[in-house]
């Protein structure tokens, strides 16, 4: 009889660790449902900070009127694709030059600096019928905020209708101190704090 409680025992802790296994290779390589989801757009394009001049450019497609945001997520080391239990830290000096960099406001002689990044963007928004202009607007210096291992800069922010349009970012001027970070462009739904 004990013989069968420990066999059926064993089944069951096989059978559990197979479903946990199976679930979490689903978790990681499965389908991404929200992938194209039109009323979910999200990209998120590398962005070389050495190729002042590059163009980047992609098309998105809305199913609806969306409030959408154009980002630059700056990193201090690039983030593991894996975990963030996975991420490397640098070092408290490259914390320290990252910050000084693209920290925000500072006192300086009684008076509040708001650096911002070192760097001149050009942002457009195209919609494809009609090849209609939405947003064409040069970003210089654009202040940045505080995320999770770096820091982020909103280049643009607009309601888009319905419909398919071309995103552009022009990469016009960059400090040579840019060059050894991390960043990646962003394009999603903006945060409306609701």
């Amino acid at each position: 009889m004990s013989r069968k409680i420990f066999t059926r025992g064993i089944l069951l802790l096989l059978a559990t660790v197979f479903l946990g296994l199976a679930t979490a290779f689903i978790f990681f390589y499965g389908p991404d449902f929200n992938r194209n989801d039109p009323s979910k757009p999200r990209i998120n394009l590398p962005f070389d900070l050495k190729k002042v001049g590059e163009t980047y450019s992609f098309d998105v497609n809305l199913g609806g009127p969306l409030t959408c945001s154009l980002d630059v997520k700056f990193f201090i080391a690039a983030p593991n694709k894996w975990s963030r239990l996975l991420d490397k830290n640098r070092g408290i000096e490259e914390e320290r030059r990252f910050y000084d960099l693209l920290g925000g406001s500072k006192l300086i002689n009684h008076e509040w600096i708001e650096p911002g990044v070192p760097a001149k963007f050009r942002v457009q928004f195209i919609q494809k019928e009609g090849n209609k202009v939405i947003l064409d607007k040069i970003v210089d210096h654009p202040k940045t905020g505080e995320s999770y291992m770096g820091r982020y800069t909103i280049l643009a922010q607009d309601t888009l209708q319905a419909g398919t349009y071309t995103i552009r970012l022009d990469y016009l001027e960059g400090a040579p101190e840019l060059a050894p970070l991390y960043a990646e462009i962003r394009f999603s739904r903006a945060y409306t704090g609701k």
